[in-house]
C-alpha cells in the first residue's frame, strides 16, 4: 500500500522542476522558426493518352466536356482537319475554324466504299446487283424470316 500511496502523492503534488514561462515560449518560438514547410508532391503528373493516328487522320471526333444527357455520345463529329500544330489541331466546326488540343480529339476511321453496283461477266454483259430482299419471304422487324406451316401457305 505504501507504493500506491507514494505514487498518488507524487502524481498530485506540484512539479519540482519549474521553468520560467518566458524561456519556454522563447524556445518554442525558435523551434517553430527553424521548421520549414513540408515539401509538396506534384499530383498533376498524369500521362494523357495521345493516339498515334492523330498525326495523319483527315477527320477527327471532338470530346464533349460537359455533363451529358442520358445515352448521349461522348464525342461529336467527325470534323475535317484544317491545320496541324505541335499541341493542337485546327478543325472546321459549323463553318468556323476552331483550335482544339490533342487530348480532346479522337481520330476517325472512314471506310472506303467498296460496294460495286455493276459487275462484268464472261459475255461482256453488265448485270446490276440488287440488294433488295425477296418479296415472297416475309420477315420480322428484326430480320428473322417467317416460316409458315404447310397448311397456311395457301
Amino acid at each position: 500500500m505504501e507504493r500506491v500511496s507514494d505514487f498518488l502523492e507524487s502524481f498530485f503534488s506540484e512539479p519540482s522542476i519549474r521553468t520560467a514561462s518566458g524561456s519556454f515560449a522563447n524556445n518554442l518560438q525558435k523551434q517553430m522558426e527553424t521548421m520549414g514547410p513540408r515539401t509538396t508532391r506534384k499530383n498533376s503528373s498524369q500521362h494523357i493518352f495521345v493516339n498515334k493516328d492523330l498525326e495523319n487522320c483527315s477527320h477527327m471526333f471532338q470530346r464533349i466536356d460537359r455533363i451529358k444527357k442520358q445515352l448521349e455520345s461522348p464525342y461529336e463529329g467527325p470534323f475535317p482537319v484544317i491545320e496541324r500544330k505541335d499541341k493542337y489541331l485546327t478543325i472546321n466546326i459549323k463553318a468556323k475554324n476552331v483550335n482544339v488540343s490533342f487530348d480532346r480529339l479522337k481520330p476517325t476511321y472512314i471506310l472506303a466504299e467498296d460496294n460495286p453496283k455493276t459487275t462484268t461477266t464472261d459475255h461482256n454483259k453488265v448485270q446490276i446487283l440488287d440488294n433488295k430482299p425477296d418479296l415472297t419471304q416475309k420477315q420480322f422487324r428484326t430480320g428473322r424470316t417467317i416460316c409458315l406451316p404447310v397448311r397456311s401457305k395457301d
